[in-house]
């Protein structure tokens, strides 16, 4: 993709900023303030405790993580520290993505409903959300701004503008912070509104503003929002950001989720996560094995997947 953005003036002020919600928040104003903006900041979505063991569990992947290359990402600078598959390896993190309200706010937005019509018949059903991936973007002094994107490009989304409607969306993303985000350490850059925009609508920088947290705070957005992450001026300092991404059932996820979590840290998931990972059934008959549900036994089917 070849060398990086350089970094947004430093004199820029924002003329838009990023609403702001406390998590405890009633759902239909989350649910608002994303249709109206695409995006926003959930105040205290996690609690200090869980924010320090999340630290705590992923710290020990992270000198592996730096050492690494992340080709498959050119997109994202090499300062980036990219943990893959965090919620096998954080249980505290598996547990965050469990929470009420993202679990609420992943269904509203990417549940799909659904109605079959066979020659005597209709069936109703519904196809839960799957999570996309779960990844650190750990960002170390130095580390340059990104371009400014949009995350549904994975799937190959086309916008063709006119009236919006919050059923079309194809992922949402909690970007968690696990240390205080600022401006200057790369908080990230977000366009409120721009997933409204046409596809032939190009972001400018001096559109964004910036998503600064303290930790357990969220930024919460669509796939459809222009964002990316900023440079991180600040010496000895990395700005810590846990990202959980979820899309619809009928996806694939960006994150080979049969492999990027060990299968004997799967057994011991709950149903949600198991949900979330694939391997349950949904409302039709995606993801069978053997003609069945392979949650129903999963520990057979591992094992007849591992011979």
């Amino acid at each position: 993709m070849g060398a990086f953005p350089p970094p947004i003036d430093p004199s820029y002020i924002p003329s838009v900023s990023l609403t702001r919600l406390p998590a405890t928040a009633p759902t239909a104003d989350i649910i608002a303030t994303l249709e109206r903006d695409g995006a926003l900041i959930l105040v205290d979505l996690v609690a200090p405790q869980d924010v320090a063991a999340i630290n705590a569990e992923i710290e020990p992947y992270i000198q592996k993580a730096r050492a690494e290359s992340h080709e498959a990402y050119d997109l994202i600078p090499k300062q980036t520290i990219m943990v893959p598959g965090v919620v096998g390896k954080s249980p505290t993190m598996a547990r965050m993505a469990e929470l009420d309200v993202i679990d609420t706010l992943r269904t509203r937005v990417l549940q799909r409903k659904c109605t079959a019509t066979w020659e005597d018949r209709t069936e109703d059903f519904s196809i839960d959300p799957l999570l996309n991936s779960s990844l650190t973007y750990h960002i170390s002094y130095g580390g340059p701004r990104q371009r400014l994107h949009r995350d549904d490009m994975i799937h190959g989304i086309y916008h063709r503008g006119g009236e919006y409607s919050l059923s079309d969306e194809t992922m949402l993303g909690f970007m968690i912070a696990g240390s205080k985000t600022t401006r200057e350490n790369g908080a990230t850059m977000a366009i409120p509104g721009s997933h409204k925009w046409d596809h032939a609508r190009v972001p400018r920088v001096d559109e964004v503003c910036f998503a600064e947290m303290e930790p357990g705070s969220a930024l919460v957005f669509l796939g459809t929002v222009y964002h990316g992450a900023g440079h991180n001026s600040v010496p000895d300092q990395v700005r810590k950001i846990y990202g959980l991404f979820f899309i619809p059932g009928t996806l694939r996820p960006e994150e080979n989720q049969f492999l990027a979590i060990p299968r004997s840290k799967v057994l011991g998931m709950s149903d949600k996560m198991l949900s979330l990972l694939g391997y349950k059934k949904p409302g039709t008959w995606l993801g069978i094995v053997n003609n069945g549900d392979p949650a129903e036994n999963l520990a057979e089917v591992l094992g007849m997947a591992n011979s």
